[in-house]
């Protein structure tokens, strides 16, 4: 039947707010209930969620009496016209975060295997380096140049139905190019320095190295590295795809909604062919997704997914990884004095290593963030055993600092470390939500800041929303801190990570200022990580999942100017990856830590790139999942290889700015 509006009871219009309230009630009450705490928080939660149902149980019988004085056909017509455009709303929200927010992040669900941000970025570089090779060889056909300029593909595995295949999206982006030679892995997996000879873009004359050489990392192999070793450097180290963390149907303790994949009757014979590991008896249970909607410790994380698209560790973005390498001579590295190609891998040989993995004393699990104090200690976040360990210069441990806690002198998960110049250490305490202030012995004097929620497992977080007036009105609310940086007069800048922003107090904790908030506009940040302050007072931030730096000035009043006077993107810096990149900065240079892509970057104070050394391993020149950095007393870089689960030192070498046409993307 039809609804009349003309003769509809007037209190009938009460349901869509009431209905409204309703919802809103019961998903706070549920939320609350849901909040992992003890002790006082607990009862403050169970109260606060008793008082919404009582409320939500108001809000019923508001409704009933609706239907009674306007009609019980009325009053479902309307709840149903209100649900609906409610879920409206929502699907319009969830469609411009797909459309505008995460088109190519896979975050989203719908996105299920999306080329990355990187993929148009390399074909430009690829495009630029060709006109300049082959600009003297146009045609009618080619009027710029560039398209003869020869290349060698990675067409994957035919055996294996073309794995390690680049030929999506690569052989539609580069489909003008005369000369793409598509090879398959075993030309790789095999190759010697010859393997790389193509005739040259004239099409006559003495063979040529291919300018550029385009490989799956799954044909990588060492035969293939050290026969491109010979005569190229590795440009770029990314994702050529990455899909939705679906999870892993052959584990169901792990995360992700593929747990519940064969949660359905008659998955025996689908098991055993697909999980050979997996017995029957583990498979969960045909309820069990129907009982996952009721377990309270994953509420606030799916709040937050459903709401903006937030996904909760351990989940992480994976893909199929990839890299381009770049004939030496056009990569323009060369000797220490030479200019280096922003972005081309330098092999860079470390001075000093030194830590290794465990939890004695010296050991480190998990080491984050590093500081070296005046007297060239240095002193390193060892994070998965909630503590800090001191380094002479020469890497002898003199010193353990700390243990797991949230009382004077405890940690959970330290992260970023900062020293000022009286030797005094402050430690970003991450899920303490707090700064741990300490003098050079690492005996406990002060801290500050505040964790008013219980994330599990005793983390504290006072999540603000990241709004620039909830950030206003909660100084010293901690969402996850994870950086912190002293300059010259004592200011100490905090990375407060999970509200977006960074905090300012003086070195005894008394709050100053802030700024930032959630966004990607000048002086907003995602997610900022590490910090970094030089000599001048310069204040240069790792904006995460912004992917890129920002960097913040004084004025002539010696005041932080809260805009940014320079900005650059770093690759491989990405949203939704939690591996803890850092910043330092001295003298002019910038160094940061991209460790997706087992890298570390040099550039100016401007952003103009200089170096890029590491790449993936455990010798003396390659590092796995960089971290923590900082300048020491003699200018050298020491850096936490947190992969590795050691320290190294670097002494870098004498670089000059590039032309203008290798200055970096802004």
């Amino acid at each position: 039947a039809s609804l009349n509006l003309r003769t509809l009871d007037r209190r009938a219009w009460l349901v869509p707010p009431a209905l409204t309230l309703l919802l809103v009630a019961l998903a706070v009450a549920f939320w609350r209930f849901g909040q992992p705490a003890v002790g006082q928080q607990a009862q403050t939660n169970l109260l606060q969620g008793a008082l919404l149902l009582v409320l939500a149980g108001g809000l019923i019988y508001l409704i009933v009496r609706v239907g009674q004085w306007a009609g019980v056909r009325a009053t479902l017509a309307l709840g149903a016209l209100t649900i609906a455009a409610l879920v409206g709303a929502y699907t319009l929200r969830a469609t411009w975060l797909v459309v505008y927010d995460h088109p190519d992040t896979p975050v989203e669900p719908l996105v299920y295997t999306q080329s990355t941000p990187d993929t148009p970025l390399i074909v430009a570089y690829i495009r630029d380096l060709a006109i300049n090779q082959t600009r003297n060889t146009r045609s009618v056909n080619d009027p710029v140049g560039g398209l003869s300029m020869p290349l060698i593909m990675d067409k994957g595995d035919p055996e294996q139905d073309g794995e390690g295949s680049l030929a999506w999206p690569y052989q539609w982006y580069l489909r003008d190019f005369q000369r793409l030679e598509a090879r398959p892995s075993g030309d790789f997996r095999t190759a010697t320095p010859d393997t790389f000879l193509v005739d040259p873009p004239q099409g006559a004359g003495e063979r040529i190295l291919a300018p550029v050489v385009m490989i799956s990392r799954v044909s990588l192999n060492n035969t293939a590295q050290q026969a491109l070793e010979a005569g190229y450097v590795r440009l770029f180290d990314t994702k050529l795809n990455w899909w939705f963390p679906e999870g892993n149907k052959c584990d169901p303790q792990s995360a992700g909604y593929k747990r519940f994949y064969f949660a359905y009757p008659g998955s025996a014979g689908d098991i055993a062919k697909a999980c050979p590991g997996l017995q029957p008896e583990d498979a969960p249970p045909v309820w069990a997704p129907l009982l996952w909607i009721f377990d309270t410790s994953h509420w606030s994380n799916t709040g937050r997914y459903l709401l903006y698209r937030d996904l909760p560790p351990p989940l992480r973005l994976d893909g199929r990884e990839m890299s381009v390498w770049v004939r030496r001579d056009l990569a323009r590295v060369g000797d220490a004095s030479a200019v280096a190609a922003p972005g081309s891998v330098v092999k860079l040989v470390a001075t000093d290593i030194f830590g290794e993995f465990g939890s004695d004393p010296g050991q480190l699990i998990q080491p984050r963030g590093v500081a070296v104090d005046p007297q060239g200690n240095i002193i390193v976040s060892d994070s998965a055993n909630h503590r800090l360990i001191v380094f002479d210069p020469s890497g002898t441990p003199i010193r353990t600092i700390g243990s797991f806690g949230n009382g004077d002198g405890q940690f959970y998960e330290p992260r970023g470390v900062a020293v000022d110049a009286a030797g005094n250490i402050y430690v970003a305490d991450t899920w303490n939500a707090r700064v741990v202030k300490l003098d050079p012995q690492g005996t406990f004097l002060a801290s500050w800041g505040v964790g008013r929620e219980d994330f599990g497992d005793g983390r504290r977080a006072s999540p603000t929303g990241g709004t620039q007036e909830q950030n206003l009105a909660r100084p010293l609310d901690f969402f996850g801190p994870r950086g912190v940086a002293v300059d010259a007069e004592g200011n100490v800048y905090i990375a407060d990570t999970g509200n977006k922003r960074i905090v300012v107090t003086d070195s005894a904790g008394n709050y100053q200022y802030q700024w930032g908030y959630e966004g990607s506009a000048a002086g907003q940040f995602n997610e900022p990580i590490g910090i970094a302050v030089d000599e001048n007072g310069t204040v240069f931030v790792a904006d995460t999942w912004n992917s890129r730096v920002q960097a913040f000035a004084r004025d002539e009043n010696g005041q932080l100017d809260l805009l940014p006077y320079a900005t650059w993107r770093i690759p491989g810096w990405q949203p939704q990856t939690y591996e803890d990149p850092y910043i330092a900065a001295h003298g002019g240079r910038v160094v940061v830590s991209v460790p997706l892509r087992n890298t570390l970057m040099l550039t100016d104070d401007n952003g103009v790139g200089l170096l890029t050394w590491g790449g993936a391993g455990s010798d003396f020149a390659s590092v796995n999942l960089p971290c923590g950095i900082a300048f020491a007393p003699d200018g050298s870089v020491v850096v936490v290889d947190r992969g590795n689960a050691r320290v190294m030192r670097f002494n870098l070498p004498n670089v000059a700015p590039p032309t203008s046409d290798g200055a970096p993307l802004r």
